[in-house]
């Protein structure tokens, strides 16, 4: 319906939503490529250029494309590479993925030709991704991290460390063989080079196949 685009419309040059807010990012359009369509001239394109060559807004190409393939998929550039590897070279930074939790095959949308809600490639690879290419020099600096260094900020007890008394968490990797699989297309791909995990004491990935255990439980920060 009209009203409903031009409401939609306002609400999003207004900046009300995060995910596109023209008032404080003016190049969000060139930060959002077409990377899986129906038309596959739209693939590896920007919403900008798709716009440019419509000769139509960007805000009312959104629309369009969405009419004529509602499960079309993009790629958000938006956030800088050399700004997250500067924040994660500071020595008080830490890791965490920012996602949320799925199996491979998705969870949202399963009778579908394809899944509703398809989680971020990070969902997988985020640690994978962090240590191959940010933080410090020193792998022992970029797992502290991802380990003892959050444990004690979060004052969780006996964690992030493999000492004795300590709870067993431990992830076995071979580092030559590390690789993330990540894909925009298929975001659902697990990464190369995770051998085996404990977790509590329990083997939980053993020879990079799960075991079936489900040890883990939720952390409470101790009062």
């Amino acid at each position: 319906a009209k009203d409903y685009r031009a409401y939609i419309r306002e609400f999003i040059s207004d900046g009300k939503w995060y995910g596109i807010n023209p008032k404080v990012n003016s190049d969000w359009d060139r930060q959002i490529i077409v990377c899986r369509s129906k038309n596959e001239q739209y693939v590896g394109k920007s919403i900008s250029e798709i716009a440019k060559t419509k000769d139509i807004a960007s805000l009312d190409l959104l629309f369009e494309l969405l009419m004529e393939d509602p499960y079309i998929q993009i790629e958000s550039t938006m956030m800088s590479d050399e700004g997250v590897k500067t924040f994660l070279e500071h020595q008080r930074s830490m890791v965490c993925t920012d996602t949320f939790i799925f199996d491979d095959k998705g969870v949202w949308g399963q009778t579908t030709e394809i899944p509703r809600v398809l989680p971020h490639p990070n969902t997988y690879c985020a640690f994978i991704r962090y240590l191959q290419n940010y933080g410090e020099a020193r792998l022992e600096d970029k797992l502290r991290r991802i380990t003892g260094f959050p444990a004690d900020w979060f004052e969780l007890v006996d964690r992030g460390y493999i000492r004795e008394g300590a709870y067993a968490d431990i992830c076995v990797f071979d580092l030559n063989e590390l690789a993330t699989n990540e894909n925009h297309v298929e975001p659902r791909n697990y990464p190369d080079g995770i051998k085996h995990v404990v977790v509590n004491g329990q083997l939980v990935i053993k020879d990079s196949q799960h075991t079936g255990a489900l040890p883990g439980k939720v952390l409470r920060k101790q009062s």
